[in-house]
């Protein structure tokens, strides 16, 4: 609902819903607001994966498609 759009959610406690099927066999979330340890934001997608059986989700930053590390909370646009 809205207020959950708006609350920042702890990767810890929930991922983005990522479900849109990508080219390179993965899937990919809409585009989220994420924010890093060091209190900066960045816009992104989330990227989910399954190779050799283990599975993967890594934050893209959307201007630059270089991967964002440190990604502590996410919340919708």
């Amino acid at each position: 609902g809205y207020n959950e759009a708006k609350r920042w959610i702890p990767v810890g406690e929930r991922l983005p819903e990522i479900k849109k099927s990508e080219h390179w066999h993965g899937l990919k979330s809409d585009q989220i607001l994420v924010k890093l340890k060091d209190g900066n934001c960045d816009i992104a997608f989330a990227y989910s994966s399954v190779i050799d059986g283990l599975k993967s989700v890594c934050f893209i930053n959307k201007s630059t498609a270089c991967l964002i590390k440190d990604v502590i909370e996410w919340r919708e646009i």
